[in-house]
Parts: structure tokens; C-alpha cells; sequence
């Protein structure tokens, strides 16, 4: 899961409730959720190769999320 560094201070309660969500799945799953933080400028370059876009019409401030799967096509 990548997110913009901006969000932890921009938007903390939103991004707290986020990583509250994530620790939660990963206690009822036991897989391990790798967060990063990236740069704004770095996180919008990254959504280049996306693949599917979800909108959701959330418009707090760096509160996008891009998640990764650990599949290569």
C-alpha cells in the first residue's frame, strides 16, 4: 500500500483511522500489509500505470491509496 507523506499530517485523523482499518485485517488474516509513503508529487507519477482506478468520491486532502498486488501481468 503506498501513500503520500503529506496525508500523516494533512489529514491525521482520516490517515490514523486508515492504518487502524489495515492492522485489523492483518490481525484476522496474519498477511502482512507493507505501508509506504511516498512523496504527493512521487504518488501521482506512480498512478501512471495503474491499472483500475476506484473512486469513491472521498476529498480529504492526500487521502488516495494505491494497493499493490503481488502479481506481475
Amino acid at each position: 500500500m503506498i501513500l503520500a507523506e503529506e496525508f500523516k499530517a494533512v489529514s491525521s485523523e482520516l490517515h490514523n483511522a486508515l492504518l487502524a482499518v489495515i492492522e485489523q485485517e492483518q490481525a484476522n488474516t496474519g498477511k502482512e500489509i507493507t505501508v509506504r509513503y511516498v512523496t504527493h508529487e512521487e504518488f501521482k507519477a506512480k498512478t501512471v500505470d495503474s491499472r483500475a482506478v476506484v473512486r469513491t468520491g472521498e476529498c480529504t486532502p492526500y487521502a488516495n491509496v494505491i494497493f499493490q498486488a503481488g502479481v506481475v501481468f
